[in-house]
């Protein structure tokens, strides 16, 4: 046993008489004590040096790489800005390689130039020549009406149809206002590498940005754990996946369920509501929406973050057996994307003519995807798939004239479940070649987690050169948070009222279409009303509750409440620390995520964080909120 061991082992040992141990310590003497310390300071100094430079250096060196990765990310940020807010230009059909003479039919990047082409000039030995031109067989050429002042020429952007070096990039303007055309430099420089354009320039700088702020967070989170000491949450898989869930433009629905006591239903938060009558079940009431409880606080700090904006919508409503309050919180955005980048994969499944990616800024994506399929024979043509969890998408299209549209399979994990008929005179679609945006929904017979949904064109016996022209993929992404929060609930009670198999009709607390649930319990599992007690009993209670069929292949976070006041041994049968130890425990055992909402409150007294020494009042509730919020963006 080490030396550190063998000193406390002697201060505290037993009452020896005759060599017989006897009941009882040995209560210590100061100049017991005291050599302990200094052995525990030799024993860091020896294994770290000065852990305080240590520390110093460690966090100056960290905040550094902070201030670096700021900086990248604020280049990049620049450069999404410039592609998101630019003026997208009709494309060129070739782009300069050298300077050139401003006249006449030649050769450009392996692209002849005819008559009235649109071209883009960027390397011209006098920069203020540089521009978007018109091409004159005979003549000079003139600067392109759509580019020849300083208001179009602002973030102009363009992407190239054409050329041996320059075909299928997009460039931009990076020169500022004031611009005098003719006399201003004017510089061009590439901003997408993809050779789909400029979409994909917005898909691969979208993808940069994210990467480097998720660095950053993580090099400050390291920070700010050398500057306070305290373990706030042991993230793991679940925050990891509700973070990416609640991001993810491609999972449709995301369902959060709170399960817990009387500190999760609200308790000691101003405006609570009535909590009675109540019989501990589903039944009960719920707190009013506008309570500022943790929850509530989580639900609208995800609402602002995720579901606000253009597109977005409110539902609150209550779980249908509560007599009052609004426990359910439905918050709605709607997305389009363009379904050929990033998550997207298009293929060809048996046409021989090939996709076309054009660009469109009456598109809702600025983009149309052509998928034509010339083969008669041959009923499939080209496929889209991409991964999905959710239950309902839009597909958007365009129908530029009669018998040419066709219909397609919606598949998931590879078995039909749909065939819809795109042509004209169906699902309210009509011929209109200026409306991009006709809209087919699409319901899937059930909610998908994680899989995978394919759009596959298919002739169905037509005839003839056959096109879908898709313009955007619409989907609804709805955000739902439930509190089902019980007041007086133990793991066993909540267990035997409220999960999988209970027998009072009131629903089951977490619904199969939630998948993220939040568990905070173990205050009243202390009880010694609880029979049987003790905290071996709440360990094996604990994982019963987890073991519910209600969260089999659900995302669980357990929770940790605050610390209590009353650990009067004759009413609670072991402390609150203890019901964080078996917490912590269980979370170990079972690779599942805990937010430790105890130490947050580590240093302060009980009237400042709650109402009666057990349940937070509204800056209490505040605390919870924002290490619940720390832990899932921190993960």
């Amino acid at each position: 046993m080490g030396q550190i061991a063998d000193a406390f082992r002697h201060a505290f040992r037993d009452f020896v008489t005759d060599g017989v141990p006897a009941s009882g310590k040995n209560n210590p003497a100061k100049s017991e004590i005291r050599p302990i310390g200094q052995m525990i300071e030799q024993a860091i100094g020896d294994g770290t040096g000065n852990v305080d430079a240590k520390v110093e250096a460690e966090r100056e060196a960290r905040e550094q790489a902070v201030s670096d990765l700021e900086a990248a990310d604020a280049a990049l940020s620049a450069r999404i800005d410039a592609v998101q807010g630019a003026q997208r230009k009709e494309p060129v059909t070739f782009a300069t390689t050298g300077n050139i003479t401003l006249s006449g039919s030649q050769t450009i990047d392996g692209v002849g130039t005819g008559n009235g082409q649109r071209g883009l000039v960027m390397n011209q030995t006098n920069a203020a020549q540089n521009g978007i031109y018109v091409t004159n067989s005979s003549g000079a050429w003139t600067r392109a009406t759509d580019a020849d002042t300083e208001a179009e020429l602002l973030g102009a952007m363009v992407y190239v149809t054409g050329g041996a070096v320059n075909g299928g990039l997009a460039f931009g303007l990076a020169t500022k206002e004031p611009i005098v055309v003719g006399t201003t430099d004017l510089l061009f420089v590439q901003t997408s590498g993809d050779p789909e354009g400029l979409a994909g320039a917005v898909s691969d700088l979208e993808d940069a940005v994210t990467a480097s702020t998720d660095e950053i967070e993580t090099a400050r989170r390291g920070t700010q754990t050398l500057a306070s000491g305290i373990e706030v949450a042991i993230p793991g898989r679940a925050l990891r996946r509700l973070k990416e869930a609640v991001s993810d433009p491609l999972t449709q629905y995301v369902g959060i369920v709170a399960i817990g006591d009387s500190i999760t239903w609200g308790s000691g938060a101003s405006n609570p509501g009535t909590s009675t009558p109540r019989d501990g079940t589903l039944a009960d009431p719920r707190a009013n929406y506008d309570s500022p409880n943790f929850v509530n606080l989580l639900k609208r700090y995800l609402q602002e973050t995720y579901r606000s904006g253009p597109g977005s919508s409110e539902s609150i409503g209550n779980w249908p057996a509560s007599p009052s309050g609004q426990s359910d919180a439905l918050y709605q955005k709607i997305s389009a994307v363009y379904p050929r980048y990033g998550k997207f994969t298009v293929s060809n499944l048996g046409a021989t003519a090939p996709i076309s990616n054009q660009q469109d800024s009456r598109s809702p994506t600025y983009m149309v995807l052509g998928l034509p399929h010339n083969i008669p024979g041959q009923d499939y043509g080209h496929q889209i798939a991409f991964p999905f969890t959710g239950s309902m998408f839009t597909l958007s299209v365009r129908i530029t004239q009669a018998d040419l549209s066709m219909f397609f399979d919606v598949l998931v994990n590879d078995v039909v479940v749909q065939t819809v008929n795109a042509q004209e005179g169906n699902n309210g679609l009509v011929v209109d070649a200026g409306n991009f945006d006709q809209q087919i929904p699409i319901t899937l017979p059930a909610m998908v987690h994680d899989g995978v949904v394919k759009i596959r064109t298919k002739r169905n016996g037509l005839s003839g050169n056959r096109y879908l022209n898709v313009t955007a993929l619409r989907i609804p992404r709805r955000l739902s948070v439930r509190n089902q929060g019980i007041n007086g609930a133990t793991t066993v009670s909540y267990l035997a009222n409220n999960m999988a198999g209970n027998p009072n009709g009131h629903g089951v607390a977490v619904p199969a279409s939630d998948r993220f649930v939040f568990i905070q319990l173990g205050v009243n599992d202390r009880g010694r009303g609880v029979r049987p007690n003790g905290v071996n009993q709440f360990y094996e209670n604990l994982n019963a509750l987890l073991d519910n069929a209600a969260l089999d292949s659900k995302e669980v976070i357990l929770m940790i409440s605050n610390p209590v006041e009353n650990e009067d041994p004759a009413t609670y049968s072991f402390t609150q620390q203890e019901v964080r130890n078996v917490i912590y425990q269980v979370g170990r055992e079972r690779d599942v995520d805990v937010i430790d909402n105890y130490a947050i409150f580590r240093g302060m007294d009980f009237e400042e964080y709650t109402t009666d020494g057990l349940h937070p009042n509204d800056l209490g509730h505040s605390m919870i909120a924002e290490n619940v919020i720390r832990a899932i963006e921190g993960a």
